[in-house]
């Protein structure tokens, strides 16, 4: 599967900004994971992997207690890699689910 980044409204295959603000530790184990989804697309799934809504799933890892996610869409056979946080709590904060829709949405909007 084709892993792309969403950058400031563009979509591009390279990192999206908030992915450079990740500890180094991180950045490491994000690159397996991105690997990973790569390889096995629509056939991962958890741990690795859950859905949120409205289109939008989470690539789940853990570094030293600390739980990352990078919230992604599928749309036409590529996986798009919309925002990435830090978990703090037991659920992924609503506003960055609202975040990754929007985006979604301008992906959608932008490859009808």
């Amino acid at each position: 599967m084709d892993v792309r980044y969403y950058v400031m409204k563009v979509v591009e295959s390279q990192r999206g900004e908030w992915l450079y603000a990740l500890p180094s530790d991180a950045l490491t184990r994000d690159e397996g994971m991105i690997e990973l989804l790569a390889e096995r697309g629509n056939d991962l799934r958890r741990p690795h992997i859950d859905y949120l809504k409205s289109g939008i799933y989470e690539l789940r890892w853990r570094v030293h207690k600390r739980r990352f996610r990078l919230l992604l869409c599928l749309h036409r056979g590529v996986a798009f890699l919309l925002h990435g946080i830090i978990k703090r709590s037991n659920s992924v904060p609503s506003d960055d689910i609202a975040r990754a829709i929007k985006r979604r949405q301008e992906l959608i909007d932008r490859y009808k």
